[in-house]
C-alpha cells in the first residue's frame, strides 16, 4: 500500500456572497474572480432552488436534517458540494458569487459567510434599515456606481481578509533606439 499523502479537499466553509443591484453586482463579482484567492461562480439559481426544494419536501427529509428547522443545514450542505467542485476546479481557496436571496437568510444558512452590498449609498436610508442588527462584522456595503473601481477592490479584499496582490513592473520604460 501507498502512503501517499491524500490531497486536502478545498472546504468551502467562508463563502462570499455579493447582493444587491445586479449589474454592478455582477461585475464586482467577476473582478473579484480575477483574484488568486477568489473563484467566482457563474450565476445562477442553484442555491434559491435547492433550498425551495428542500423546504417543500422538509416531512421527507426531516430524518437525513436532524434537528436544524427547515432543513437549511442540508441544503446548506448539499450546495457546499457544488461549492467545494468549483474549488477543485479553479485551484482557489473561497468562492464568491452573486445571490437574490436576502441577507438575513444567507446568514442563517451560511454562518461563517462574508456579505458584500451593493446599491447606491448615496440613498438617504438609515442604516438600521438597511441591513440586519446581527453580523454586521460580516457585511460590507459598497456603492454601486463605483463597485470595480481600483480602490473599492482593494477595500473588498480587506475586509474578507484576502491578502492585497502586489504587482511588481519590473519593466523599463526607456528604450533606447540606435538608428
Amino acid at each position: 500500500m501507498s502512503s501517499a499523502p491524500v490531497p486536502l479537499l478545498p472546504a468551502p466553509d467562508r463563502p462570499v456572497f455579493v447582493l444587491g443591484e445586479r449589474p454592478a453586482a455582477m461585475e464586482l463579482v467577476r473582478a473579484l474572480g480575477d483574484t488568486a484567492a477568489l473563484c467566482a461562480l457563474p450565476g445562477n439559481r442553484v442555491l434559491r432552488d435547492l433550498l425551495s426544494a428542500v423546504e417543500r419536501a422538509r416531512a421527507d427529509l426531516e430524518p437525513l436534517a436532524g434537528s436544524t428547522p427547515g432543513g437549511s443545514a442540508l441544503a446548506a450542505r448539499w450546495y457546499r458540494d457544488v461549492q467545494a467542485a468549483w474549488l477543485r476546479t479553479s485551484g482557489k481557496d473561497r468562492t464568491v458569487e452573486f445571490s437574490g436571496l436576502s441577507v438575513l437568510r444567507l446568514c442563517e444558512v451560511f454562518p461563517s459567510a462574508q456579505f458584500v452590498v451593493v446599491h447606491q449609498l448615496k440613498r438617504a436610508i438609515p442604516r438600521s434599515r438597511r441591513l440586519p442588527p446581527s453580523g454586521r462584522e460580516r457585511i460590507l456595503e459598497v456603492d454601486s456606481a463605483r463597485a470595480t473601481d481600483p480602490d473599492t477592490i482593494e477595500d473588498v479584499l480587506d475586509f474578507l481578509g484576502e491578502p492585497e496582490q502586489v504587482v511588481l513592473d519590473l519593466s523599463d520604460d526607456r528604450v533606447v533606439t540606435t538608428g
